[in-house]
Protein backbone atom coordinates (compact mmCIF):
# COMPACT_ATOMS: atom_id res chain seq x y z
CA UNK A 1 0.00 0.00 0.00
CA UNK A 2 1.47 3.35 -0.99
CA UNK A 3 1.81 6.17 1.42
CA UNK A 4 -0.63 8.77 0.07
CA UNK A 5 -3.92 6.10 0.68
CA UNK A 6 -4.88 6.70 3.96
CA UNK A 7 -4.69 10.58 2.91
CA UNK A 8 -6.43 10.33 -0.36
CA UNK A 9 -9.25 8.16 1.67
CA UNK A 10 -9.83 10.92 4.51
CA UNK A 11 -10.11 12.96 1.75
CA UNK A 12 -13.02 11.10 -0.40
CA UNK A 13 -14.51 10.87 3.40
CA UNK A 14 -14.41 14.32 3.89
CA UNK A 15 -15.71 15.58 0.43
CA UNK A 16 -17.93 12.08 -0.63
CA UNK A 17 -16.03 12.48 -3.84
CA UNK A 18 -13.91 8.91 -5.49
CA UNK A 19 -10.75 10.72 -6.12
CA UNK A 20 -8.03 8.35 -7.54
CA UNK A 21 -5.01 9.47 -8.75
CA UNK A 22 -3.39 8.17 -12.31
CA UNK A 23 -0.52 5.88 -12.63
CA UNK A 24 1.75 8.96 -13.09
CA UNK A 25 0.21 9.86 -9.48
CA UNK A 26 -2.05 13.08 -10.39
CA UNK A 27 -5.62 13.83 -9.71
CA UNK A 28 -7.32 16.28 -11.51
CA UNK A 29 -11.02 17.56 -9.56
CA UNK A 30 -13.37 20.82 -9.54
CA UNK A 31 -14.02 21.82 -6.13
CA UNK A 32 -16.48 24.35 -5.05
CA UNK A 33 -16.40 25.28 -8.90
CA UNK A 34 -12.48 25.76 -8.99
CA UNK A 35 -9.70 23.24 -10.85
CA UNK A 36 -7.29 21.77 -8.40
CA UNK A 37 -4.81 19.36 -9.33
CA UNK A 38 -3.27 16.53 -6.84
CA UNK A 39 -0.04 15.54 -7.19
CA UNK A 40 2.17 12.59 -5.25
CA UNK A 41 5.09 12.49 -5.11
CA UNK A 42 6.35 9.60 -3.49
CA UNK A 43 9.83 10.07 -3.07
CA UNK A 44 9.46 13.23 -1.23
CA UNK A 45 6.44 11.76 0.78
CA UNK A 46 4.51 15.31 -0.65
CA UNK A 47 1.71 16.35 -2.61
CA UNK A 48 1.61 19.44 -4.81
CA UNK A 49 -1.26 20.77 -5.08
CA UNK A 50 -2.22 23.34 -7.81
CA UNK A 51 -5.57 25.51 -7.46
CA UNK A 52 -6.57 27.89 -9.96
CA UNK A 53 -7.39 31.15 -8.93
CA UNK A 54 -8.83 32.73 -12.42
CA UNK A 55 -7.99 34.24 -15.78
CA UNK A 56 -6.33 37.44 -16.28
CA UNK A 57 -8.63 40.07 -17.60
CA UNK A 58 -6.57 41.83 -19.86
CA UNK A 59 -6.48 45.04 -18.58
CA UNK A 60 -2.59 45.61 -17.87
CA UNK A 61 -1.83 42.48 -17.02
CA UNK A 62 1.66 42.83 -16.99
CA UNK A 63 0.79 45.33 -14.05
CA UNK A 64 -0.56 42.44 -12.07
CA UNK A 65 1.92 39.58 -13.17
CA UNK A 66 4.81 42.30 -11.64
CA UNK A 67 2.13 42.35 -8.43
CA UNK A 68 2.02 38.19 -8.23
CA UNK A 69 5.32 37.83 -8.81
CA UNK A 70 6.67 40.41 -6.15
CA UNK A 71 4.06 38.70 -3.89
CA UNK A 72 6.12 34.92 -4.05
CA UNK A 73 9.26 36.77 -2.54
CA UNK A 74 10.41 34.21 0.34
CA UNK A 75 6.82 33.10 0.04
CA UNK A 76 5.82 35.67 2.40
CA UNK A 77 2.74 37.03 1.50
CA UNK A 78 1.37 33.51 0.35
CA UNK A 79 1.90 31.78 3.49
CA UNK A 80 4.34 29.48 1.59
CA UNK A 81 2.37 28.87 -1.27
CA UNK A 82 3.60 29.42 -4.63
CA UNK A 83 1.87 31.90 -7.30
CA UNK A 84 2.29 30.74 -11.02
CA UNK A 85 1.13 31.71 -14.16
CA UNK A 86 0.32 29.87 -17.33
CA UNK A 87 0.38 31.89 -20.75
CA UNK A 88 -1.28 29.14 -23.03
CA UNK A 89 -4.55 29.17 -20.89
CA UNK A 90 -4.22 32.70 -18.98
CA UNK A 91 -4.15 30.96 -15.49
CA UNK A 92 -2.95 32.06 -12.68
CA UNK A 93 -2.91 29.42 -10.15
CA UNK A 94 -1.57 29.09 -6.75
CA UNK A 95 1.44 25.49 -6.17
CA UNK A 96 1.51 24.34 -2.77
CA UNK A 97 3.79 21.65 -1.01
CA UNK A 98 1.90 19.53 1.60
CA UNK A 99 4.40 16.93 3.07
CA UNK A 100 2.61 13.81 4.87
CA UNK A 101 5.46 13.22 6.99
CA UNK A 102 4.24 13.09 10.91
CA UNK A 103 0.62 14.23 9.31
CA UNK A 104 -2.29 11.97 10.44
CA UNK A 105 -4.67 11.86 7.32
CA UNK A 106 -7.11 14.30 8.99
CA UNK A 107 -4.29 16.83 10.00
CA UNK A 108 -3.41 16.47 5.87
CA UNK A 109 -7.52 17.16 4.98
CA UNK A 110 -7.23 20.76 7.73
CA UNK A 111 -3.73 21.31 6.11
CA UNK A 112 -5.85 21.12 2.45
CA UNK A 113 -8.78 23.03 3.43
CA UNK A 114 -6.10 25.76 4.71
CA UNK A 115 -4.83 26.02 1.29
CA UNK A 116 -8.09 25.65 -0.32
CA UNK A 117 -8.77 28.84 1.83
CA UNK A 118 -5.83 30.41 1.04
CA UNK A 119 -6.51 30.11 -2.28
CA UNK A 120 -9.74 31.95 -1.62
CA UNK A 121 -7.91 34.80 -0.30
CA UNK A 122 -5.68 35.33 -3.38
CA UNK A 123 -8.66 34.58 -5.43
CA UNK A 124 -10.65 37.94 -4.28
CA UNK A 125 -6.84 39.52 -3.98
CA UNK A 126 -6.19 38.62 -7.78
CA UNK A 127 -10.21 40.52 -8.60
CA UNK A 128 -8.93 43.14 -6.95
CA UNK A 129 -6.11 43.76 -8.68
CA UNK A 130 -7.61 43.46 -12.18
CA UNK A 131 -10.45 46.04 -10.83
CA UNK A 132 -7.90 48.23 -10.02
CA UNK A 133 -5.87 48.22 -13.16
CA UNK A 134 -9.17 48.60 -15.44
CA UNK A 135 -10.16 51.44 -13.72
CA UNK A 136 -6.45 53.45 -14.10
CA UNK A 137 -6.95 52.42 -17.92
CA UNK A 138 -9.92 53.38 -18.02
CA UNK A 139 -9.33 56.47 -16.34
CA UNK A 140 -6.38 57.02 -18.63
CA UNK A 141 -8.41 56.50 -21.88
CA UNK A 142 -11.20 58.63 -21.02
CA UNK A 143 -8.61 61.67 -19.64
CA UNK A 144 -7.23 61.17 -22.90
CA UNK A 145 -3.59 60.20 -20.57
CA UNK A 146 -1.25 57.58 -21.87
CA UNK A 147 -0.74 54.95 -19.27
CA UNK A 148 3.29 54.98 -17.66
CA UNK A 149 5.54 52.66 -19.62
CA UNK A 150 8.39 51.28 -18.30
CA UNK A 151 10.42 53.40 -21.05
CA UNK A 152 9.84 55.94 -18.34
CA UNK A 153 9.63 54.43 -14.35
CA UNK A 154 9.26 57.84 -13.00
CA UNK A 155 6.22 59.15 -14.80
CA UNK A 156 4.80 57.52 -10.98
CA UNK A 157 7.45 58.15 -9.09
CA UNK A 158 7.40 60.41 -6.25
CA UNK A 159 10.34 62.53 -4.69
CA UNK A 160 11.22 63.89 -1.78
CA UNK A 161 13.08 66.82 -1.54
CA UNK A 162 15.48 67.57 2.02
Amino acid sequence: MSQYVPYLEALNRETGLDIQLSASGGAQLMLEGRGMLLQWLEAQAMFIVYIELGTLSGWRDEEVLRQLLSANFLLLQTEGGALSYHPAANMVGMNYAISVYGLTAEDFVRRLDAVILLAEQWQERLRRMEAEQEKLAVRAVEGGEETPSDADPYVSMQMLRI
